[in-house]
């Protein structure tokens, strides 16, 4: 697509600072005027009881404990069964988790082999390679619908879960397991909470003209985005001229539950999937 249907679109990025950067720059690069306000932060979660009872879980694991363990089959291509899983829903959840392991001082080299480490999505799991842990499995749709739907490939009667996620995440995923007789753990590694001094910004910007495009990530963002403009009417009168774009069906649901019907899902999370999900849509509609 040339730069000259770019360059006439302005994009609002709303992921979290240190993280929005690149899909921002992706977008510059093709001519396009960039926003990044930041709608949402990372923060500790409420308490760190259930992550470092989890932490410590793994480094234990081994020997007698693992032989008593369960009736997992194992993934397609792999000789021997895990007897415990560690999900992991982002990459706040991975980095959060590292950061938490070292600061407790736990090691988990002597066990990694003994733990199926899984990761929702090309981005945790890229996480995961930087930080130094082994990715062992992605589902290839990067939802928690499609972990379950890959899990119901495997018998999970015993064995022990430990699912690494956002305070207020989702809960699918546990449940599912739950009732196919795995033992669960959902262990908190932070909070998603609003960030004042983005949603000023994005108030300033919505005083203006607004901008073209926005861009979401997350139900969270949405959700910061609608009442951060709700109040004095600053939404309604960009709600039918705004292209609305998500990442990922759930952020498509958490827009419609605002009234903000999305355009175009970005099928793939990736900076990259998402920026080719815009070019397509782009080239039918103009």
């Amino acid at each position: 697509m040339s730069s000259r249907i770019w360059s006439h679109r302005s994009f609002l990025v709303t992921r979290p600072r240190g993280q929005g950067e690149k899909l921002a720059d992706l977008l510059r690069s093709k001519g396009a005027t960039v926003y990044h306000i930041p709608l949402i932060k990372v923060v500790s979660p409420t308490t760190w009881e259930r992550l470092d009872g989890g932490l410590r879980w793994l480094s234990r694991l081994g020997g007698e404990e693992l032989k008593v363990r369960a009736e997992a089959r194992p993934i397609s291509g792999r000789e021997t069964a895990w007897f415990a899983w560690a999900i992991f829903t982002s990459r706040n959840a991975v980095d959060s988790f590292i950061r938490r392991r070292t600061e407790l001082g736990i090691d988990l080299s002597a066990v990694r082999d003994n733990i199926c480490f899984t990761a929702i999505g090309r981005k945790t799991a890229e996480a995961m390679e930087a930080n130094g842990l082994k990715v062992d499995w992605v589902p290839q749709t990067f939802t928690s619908e499609g972990l379950i739907e890959s899990f119901q490939k495997l018998a999970c009667k015993n064995v022990k879960v430990l699912i690494v996620q956002a305070e207020e995440g989702r809960m699918e995923i546990r449940n599912w397991l739950t009732e196919a007789g795995a033992e669960v753990t959902v262990a908190p590694a932070y909070r998603v909470m609003p960030d004042a001094e983005g949603i000023e910004e994005l108030r300033r910007l919505w005083k203006g003209k607004g901008v073209d495009t926005a861009l979401f990530a997350s139900p969270s963002a949405v959700e910061s985005f609608v009442k951060g403009l709700e109040a004095d009417g600053l939404l309604a009168k960009t709600r039918e001229k705004t292209l609305w774009t998500a990442i990922g069906p759930v952020t498509a649901a958490s827009l419609r539950e605002f009234g903000l019907i999305p355009s175009m899902i970005a099928e793939k999370s990736t900076e990259e999937g998402v920026v080719e999900g815009l070019e397509r849509y782009f080239a039918r509609s103009d």
